[in-house]
């Protein structure tokens, strides 16, 4: 994935999000070489794929995604919003809580998401 593209500050051309949208395959064919566990292969692969079938690269919906690439994905967006970007500022973890839970079965699983809120309650 060319640094160009994930430091980027401003919006993604059609051409980056093309690029963007094929990284999860790349990816888990790499890991597939080198046999690593098809559990790491699933999460590679399918971390991008939203609970409402919005994502990519398959457009796979609800629990046709892997479970453990569902997991992956709730925090790798809590981590991607908690984490200061190029293009601004991290939130707060409060805020941070709130888009998530916005994304319920949008881009994320809700009972996973249910899970994901005790754990992040029990540790603050």
């Amino acid at each position: 994935m060319p640094e160009s593209i994930l430091n980027k500050e401003g919006p993604l051309s059609t051409e980056e999000m093309d690029i963007i949208k094929r990284h999860p395959v790349w990816g888990a064919h790499v890991a597939a070489l080198a046999q690593c566990p098809e559990t790491v292969i699933n999460i590679i692969n399918y971390h991008h794929e939203r609970y409402d079938g919005l994502g990519y690269p398959e457009g796979k919906c609800g629990t046709d995604i892997p479970v453990e690439a569902r997991i992956v994905a709730t925090a790798d967006i809590f981590d991607a919003l908690s984490s200061d970007r190029p293009y601004r500022r991290a939130f707060s973890v409060e805020k941070t809580l709130i888009i998530l839970e916005a994304m319920r079965n949008k881009e994320l699983d809700p009972v996973l998401l249910d899970i994901f809120f005790t754990t992040i309650n029990q540790k603050r």
